[in-house]
């Protein structure tokens, strides 16, 4: 009885000592990836998920004219507070997003344009006297040259201008832009516009990679496709170098 007992404890023992080293085989297999740590492993699998979801950097272009008046803190450069009277040109909307390079949503960036007008002309180009008194009678005194937006919690923003006149015969039509976030580095670029003919020709839109021109041309169509109102819509969503702080995984 003394023996069959002494065997049977042997062979519980032996089981329990078969089960931790199939426990121990489980989690080498488990933390093991080409003999990585599994620290490693995970920052690999996060690596190849942002590769999966990057979005790239858009290019930096230098801008021309910076307003040497502080720019206007609203989003309407089409209509002055308390106007009657509109600016002359074609009316545009610009919207997108502004992300990061995980293509997430970066809320609260501050957003600057600054442009032409209808005549190709910047603000600070113009002999004024007064906003009333100007030597070129080419000067809009209703459109405001200059805006600032900021984007919502999805990263949006918006603005309401005209297309911009030719400044020059190098250029092609653009709006000058600048973005500030605390947690980004700044971007200064210009948006330039799709299927424009002066694009070819542009200088610094030439100098853009060509995998990387789409990245700084916003794409058009009609603000309404029943042509009950006037005016295009030009999307352009722009990609901001850094990692949103924020992020989970």
């Amino acid at each position: 009885m003394k023996i069959l007992s002494g065997k049977l404890f042997l062979f519980f023992m032996a089981l329990m000592l078969w089960g931790l080293i199939i426990i121990a085989a489980n989690e080498v297999i488990a933390g093991a990836d080409d003999g990585l740590p599994k620290q490693e492993i995970v920052e690999k699998e996060i690596t190849l998920e942002r590769a999966k979801m990057s979005c790239i950097v858009t290019p930096t272009i230098p801008t021309d004219n910076i307003p040497l008046k502080i720019i206007n803190k609203s989003n309407n450069l089409v209509r002055k507070p308390g106007a009657a009277r509109k600016a002359m040109g074609q009316y545009i909307k610009i919207a997108g997003k502004i992300v990061d390079e995980d293509c997430l949503p970066i809320s609260n960036a501050v957003i600057q344009i600054w442009q032409a007008d209808n005549a190709g002309k910047y603000l600070d180009e113009y002999d004024l006297k007064t906003e009333w008194n100007v030597q070129d009678k080419r000067y809009d005194k209703h459109f405001r040259y200059s805006g600032t937006a900021q984007t919502n919690n999805l990263g949006e923003y918006g603005f309401i201008t005209i297309l911009p006149g030719l400044t020059d015969d190098t250029s092609a039509p653009h709006i000058n832009l600048n973005i500030r976030h605390s947690d980004f580095a700044e971007l200064s670029t210009r948006i330039f516009f799709n299927k424009h003919p002066r694009n070819a020709k542009d200088f610094y839109l030439n100098k853009v990679e060509s995998g990387k021109k789409t990245l700084v041309t916003a794409q058009g169509h009609k603000l309404d496709q029943q042509n009950r109102f006037e005016g295009r819509v030009y999307d352009l969503d722009v990609t901001l170098e850094g990692i949103n702080k924020y992020r989970q995984y």
